[in-house]
C-alpha cells in the first residue's frame, strides 16, 4: 500500500475541462482534406500493385522465352558438335559441311557459317543450297 500511495502524491490529480477552441474547430474542418489524402494515398497504392503485378507478369514471360530460347541454343549446338564428329570421320561430306553453315547461321555466328558453307562450296561447286546460303550470308554481311 505504501508504494500506491508515493505514486499517487508524485502526480498532482488535476482535472480540467479544455473548452472548444480554434485548432480544434480547424482540426474538423480539415476533416475531408485528411479523407481526400487517405483516398489518394489509398488509390496510389492500389496503382503500385498493380504496376507491381504488371511487371511480375512481364518478368515471368521474359523469363520463359530465356528459358526457350536458350534451349534452343543448347539444342543447336549439339547439332553442330553432331555433324562436326561427321566431317572428322568423312572429311569430303559436302551435306555435313552445308548443315553446319545452316545451324551456324540460326546462331548468328555469321563466320563459321561462312567458313562451313565455304567448305561445303569448295567440295561441290555447284551445291545450289549452298549458293543461295552464301548470298543469305552476304546480305546479313
Amino acid at each position: 500500500m505504501k508504494k500506491i500511495n508515493k505514486l499517487a502524491t508524485q502526480f498532482p490529480n488535476i482535472f480540467r475541462i479544455i473548452p472548444e477552441s480554434k485548432l480544434f474547430k480547424q482540426a474538423l474542418k480539415s476533416k475531408p482534406l485528411f479523407y481526400l489524402f487517405s483516398g489518394f494515398m489509398v488509390i496510389v497504392s492500389i496503382m503500385l500493385v498493380l504496376t507491381i503485378v504488371i511487371f511480375g507478369v512481364k518478368l515471368n514471360s521474359s523469363l520463359r522465352m530465356l528459358i526457350k530460347v536458350t534451349s534452343q541454343r543448347q539444342e543447336l549446338k549439339a547439332k553442330i558438335n553432331f555433324w562436326q564428329s561427321i566431317t572428322d570421320k568423312y572429311e569430303g561430306y559436302k551435306d555435313a559441311y552445308f548443315q553446319i553453315a545452316v545451324l551456324e547461321y540460326r546462331l548468328g555466328d555469321l563466320r563459321s557459317a561462312k567458313q562451313a558453307n565455304n567448305q561445303a562450296l569448295l567440295l561441290d561447286p555447284n551445291f545450289e543450297d549452298a549458293k543461295k546460303l552464301d548470298n543469305l550470308i552476304n546480305k546479313s554481311n
